[in-house]
């Protein structure tokens, strides 16, 4: 099944919800695609399409990089 990047985006993106619980919607999608750029000049795939399967490997460590990348590790906001 050929999938075109929006298609693969909508993946990813039902991924992350599936994992984390996070739901990134359309609205996301440029913050999204900006972190997902970053993750792949970092990991080398040079396609959406070729990130994606290191997403769903087993381990799936890039997905754990991916999250903390989305992800604002913040932790002011519960200091007393």
């Amino acid at each position: 099944m050929l999938m075109n990047d929006d298609q693969i985006l909508g993946r990813i993106r039902g991924l992350i919800e599936l994992t984390t619980g996070i739901y990134l919607g359309p609205k996301k999608d440029a913050m999204l695609t900006h972190r997902l750029e970053r993750r792949m000049a970092a990991s080398g795939p040079l396609s959406l399409k070729e990130y994606y399967f290191p997403l769903v490997a087993p381990g799936r460590g890039e997905l754990c990089n991916l999250i903390d990348e989305i992800t604002v590790n913040e932790t002011y906001l519960f200091r007393a």
